[in-house]
Formats: structure tokens, sequence, C-alpha cells
């Protein structure tokens, strides 16, 4: 999931607030988790869903879900050809 923000332009702060929406936490718990205000937050966001090209709550989950499956069927496929790569 970082890897969408690096590769959007997220800064470092905005990539831990992506992380904590694609994992369906509220600005409130943001907003504690962080120590930030909740105008910071929502700032945050702001520029997040500009940056991702994302307009609801949902579609940031629905980015990191899809990003985990691709790098999973990545990750299966490269364990099963590393054996035979490898003589094994």
């Amino acid at each position: 999931m970082a890897a969408i923000g690096k590769a959007r332009g997220l800064a470092e702060r905005e990539t831990e607030v992506f992380l904590c929406m694609a994992h369906g936490r509220s600005v409130g718990f943001v907003q504690e988790y962080f120590v930030i205000s909740r105008n910071a937050v929502k700032m945050h966001v702001k520029r997040i869903y500009k940056k991702l090209d994302v307009h609801s709550q949902q579609e940031p989950i629905d980015l990191a879900e899809s990003d985990e499956a691709n790098r999973g069927r990545r990750g299966t496929a490269q364990q099963t050809v590393s054996p035979s790569l490898d003589g094994g």
C-alpha cells in the first residue's frame, strides 16, 4: 500500500494517513493516533483524494485492496517460477 503513496506522489504523512484510510479508520482515529488537529487530518485527506483521484471513503480502501491482490498474485507467480529457475 505504501507503494501506492510513493507512486502517486503522497508525502510521508499523507501516506501514513492513506494507510489508516485504507484500513477504514475514521478522521477521529487518525487525529488521535498521530496527535494532529482535525483540520490537519481533513487537509491530508483532501490532498490524498486529489492525488489518488478518488471521490469517496470507499475508494481508497478499494485501491489498497486491489494493490494487495495484485501483489499477492505476483508473489504467487514468482514463488511458482523460482524453483524451476534454480533447478529445484
